[in-house]
């Protein structure tokens, strides 16, 4: 671990386990002793990561700013919770806040194609009966139905 703000040099440490107590650079147990509260940020923040696979690293910067300020939310919102009455966990409080962003902002995205005149099931009533094929050779196939076809391949 480089630092420029002290001088390197080997303290020991004394574990749990009296087993395991050895030798740690100073600079290590500095961060040990007064970073604890962002090593539970990031521990809590990795379990419900909204990051996304990209290669633009501007993403993935705003993915990170994002999840922080959702944690910081929390925070503030036990914070401000004195009565106890609303104990969430992260996850709950997390999935509150989409439903609430939803409800507030909801999708509206618009299928391509030609709009249908009618409702699918109505148009489709008698109308997706396959038929019976003899081929030359005697042999009867059975011609697909689209409609039939799409129901057995989305199961």
């Amino acid at each position: 671990m480089l630092n420029s703000f002290m001088p390197h040099e080997m303290r020991s440490h004394q574990a749990r386990n009296p087993n395991n107590s050895r030798e740690k650079p100073a600079s290590v147990l500095l961060y040990n002793q007064t970073m604890g509260t962002l090593d539970s940020v990031d521990n809590v923040i990795q379990r419900y990561n909204t990051s996304r696979k990209t290669r633009r690293w501007y993403k993935k910067v705003a993915f990170r700013f994002m999840d922080i300020a959702y944690h910081n939310v929390y925070v503030l919102y036990k914070m401000l919770d004195s009565d106890g009455r609303k104990t969430l966990s992260f996850k709950t409080f997390l999935l509150d806040l989409v439903d609430d962003i939803l409800s507030k902002f909801p999708n509206r995205s618009q299928q391509a194609g030609r709009p249908s005149l009618t409702p699918k099931p109505f148009r489709l009533i008698g109308q997706h009966f396959p038929e019976k094929i003899v081929s030359s050779t005697g042999k009867s196939k059975q011609m697909d139905c689209g409609y039939c076809k799409r129901l057995t391949t989305k199961r």
